[in-house]
């Protein structure tokens, strides 16, 4: 547990002092990509490059628990990520910790789900699953809302995989 919460503290320490992976580039319009390529059913990682970013998101490589040990993670309001999919379903893996605040997920353009990733003890690989869709071509966006549980340390937001189903 020590480690797990040591991870957390690490997280917070390398944003305020390096970034740990640096900071990734962004398009004129704010996008990461120019455009947003569609992926077929199966596993992505943060670091996939048809994952575009839109605000200060900082890639960090130095957590063995993570999907491929990597996350990508934002405490700014209004940063957001996106991939488009062509599937049914996708779910979204992140990191619940004690510096986590409220993601917002929309589909398609559709209604916010609100996403709470605090929580008292690390959970890796977190997993939201979003089913019931129409076969064919979607768009995920994940935003950082600026808010958070209240006995969160922090506002961060992260993406660590997704896994996108026929």
């Amino acid at each position: 547990m020590l480690l797990k919460i040591l991870g957390s503290i690490v997280l917070v320490l390398c944003v305020a002092v390096a970034g740990c992976g640096g900071e990734r580039a962004a398009s004129p319009e704010g996008w990461s990509q120019g455009t947003l390529a569609t992926v077929p059913p199966g596993h992505y990682e943060d670091r996939d490059e048809r994952v575009e970013y839109k605000g200060k998101w900082w890639p960090d490589h130095q957590f063995p628990q993570s999907s491929d040990q990597s996350i990508t993670y934002s405490d700014k309001q209004g940063d957001t990520f996106r991939f488009a999919f062509n599937g049914s379903a996708v779910t979204y893996v992140f990191t619940k910790a004690l510096n986590r605040g409220i993601a917002e997920l929309r589909i398609d353009g559709g209604p916010a789900v609100r996403i709470n990733q605090y929580s008292r003890a690390t959970q890796w690989q977190a997993k939201q699953r979003f089913g019931g869709l129409s076969s064919g071509n979607h768009t995920l966006e994940v935003r950082v809302s600026g808010e958070k549980d209240p006995a969160s340390g922090g506002l961060f937001v992260d993406l660590d995989a997704f896994d996108v189903e026929p």
